[in-house]
């Protein structure tokens, strides 16, 4: 810094520490001027929320618009000065209503009531309950000018038709509507109607888990992420809906989203099942996968079940390998229940009510048995029609073409226009139209020479086409 710009810069230091100091003490000649030298000896402006009045065993009252709409006892109750906060313990017969209806009764240990905007906040000892639900939590707020009610955080107790353990509840009393977190609902089904497939005797209750956020409003309750069981019985899906009758909606059930069922006869894999309750009818439609499961292995088991793949018997027919030695196993039906059978459709429609028992299955449905020593057989129809009355199964094709194939692994193809055959335990029965088939035949079952004797050459294995079969239909019982 140069000798002539120095004095210009501590003249100008010298200037703003001047300023400064003249404002510190404009400000303190300030506070002298506008200090209050009796501001000691006057009363101290009033705390709003410290109470102005207590009384003991008394009512508490809320009004809206000029009506009733709260009412409650209270051992104690504070009110403060603004008449605004109205402080209660030991709430009893507490009440809100609307119409001169009550809407919903309370019980607290504490509460605290906002009368400017007609809000209410309970605390520890809550149970809120009318018709429709009855709960018990620590925490709840609720909002009469919007007939919101917030749990926040631990809720128990009956919830229409069932009870719930849920981590949180959002319901509004006008519209029905709510919103529950991650909750845990424990209740009879109606009839136990809702899963067809198997029927629990005498009725088991119900557990619904859902891992998110699910919701409902009246007549309808959708569970997110959910898991339901009774023992004996268990289905996942990721979203499942409870439909009641509502404006001449049916009532159902739908599970959609990956659905996975576990019973004790059957497991199946799909992409949604619909539920007619009052029709008792069912729909399963999307990649129906089903295990019927073998006798000696029946019992609920959760487990990962396998998709199976679709294929075309021709494709089969090429894999197939040589007859093993024992193939009793391989042509009896009366076996058909002792090994696990695997079916695949597009869609499964089933009617469950007694004495109509029945199932139609279309969209290809094709069927797999796996034998013992690698045996197999498999089965293909364009419709499948299923008699639980009377204990039949038919497998139907295009009229006038065997589109009704079977396969089985020592190289046998049979193909038919139609099969039907007995579905009850040890009956075996079938008949079938155009059918044409092409195999091998035992050794025991080569016909005798005509007239008897064995001739000097016995005669050969019948293979290839069996032409007597495929001009008539045939029946073996």
């Amino acid at each position: 810094m140069s000798r002539s710009t120095k004095p210009i810069v501590r003249n100008f230091l010298w200037g703003v520490a001047s300023i400064a100091l003249l404002w510190a003490g404009f400000l303190g000649v300030r506070s002298v001027i506008q200090a209050d030298p009796f501001a000691d000896f006057k009363p101290k402006p009033e705390d709003p929320s410290k109470a102005a009045v207590t009384m003991h065993d008394t009512k508490l009252r809320g009004y809206q618009d000029g009506k009733l709409v709260m009412m409650a006892d209270s051992d104690k109750l504070e009110i403060t000065r603004d008449r605004n906060i109205y402080r209660a313990e030991k709430i009893r017969n507490g009440m809100f209503k609307q119409d001169q209806k009550t809407v919903w009764s309370f019980v607290a240990d504490k509460g605290v009531w906002q009368d400017q905007v007609k809000r209410l906040f309970l605390d520890r000892g809550i149970r809120a309950w009318n018709k429709d639900i009855d709960l018990k939590s620590d925490q709840l707020m609720y909002s009469n000018l919007t007939q919101d009610m917030v749990i926040p955080e631990g809720v128990k107790g009956k919830f229409y038709s069932g009870n719930i353990d849920a981590k949180k509840l959002n319901y509004n009393f006008k519209t029905e509507k709510w919103t529950i977190g991650k909750v845990v609902w424990v209740g009879t089904l109606a009839q136990n109607e809702e899963v067809p497939v198997q029927q629990p005797s005498p009725a088991k209750p119900w557990t619904l888990t859902s891992e998110g956020e699910s919701f409902g409003e009246k007549g309808h309750l959708t569970l997110v992420k959910a898991t339901a069981k009774n023992g004996e019985v268990e289905i996942r899906a990721d979203k499942i809906e409870k439909f009641d009758p509502v404006d001449g909606r049916p009532e159902m059930l739908v599970a959609s989203g990956n659905v996975r069922y576990f019973g004790q006869e059957a497991n199946l894999m799909c992409d949604r099942v619909v539920v007619f309750r009052r029709e008792r009818r069912a729909i399963l439609e999307g990649k129906v996968n089903m295990l019927i499961k073998a006798e000696a292995e029946r019992g609920l088991k959760v487990e990962p079940l396998q998709p199976m793949r679709p294929v075309v018997p021709d494709e089969i027919t090429r894999k197939s390998g040589p007859a093993p030695k024992d193939s009793d196993e391989l042509r009896s039906l009366e076996n058909r229940r002792k090994y696990p059978v695997r079916v695949l459709a597009d869609r499964i429609e089933y009617w469950y009510q007694k004495g109509q028992r029945r199932a139609l299955a279309t969209g290809s449905p094709q069927a797999r048995q796996e034998l013992p020593e690698g045996q197999w057989r498999m089965v293909w129809a364009p419709r499948a029609e299923w008699d639980g009355e009377n204990e039949r199964m038919k497998l139907l094709g295009k009229a006038k073409q065997r589109d009704v194939r079977a396969t089985f692994s020592d190289g046998s193809t049979v193909k038919s226009e139609t099969f039907t055959f007995s579905t009850a335990r040890d009956v075996e029965t079938w008949s079938a139209t155009m059918v044409e088939a092409q195999g091998t035949v035992d050794e025991d079952e080569i016909p005798e020479n005509p007239g008897g004797g064995s001739g000097t050459n016995p005669p050969r294995p019948l293979e290839g086409p069996i032409g007597w079969i495929a001009t008539r239909p045939v029946r073996m019982a």
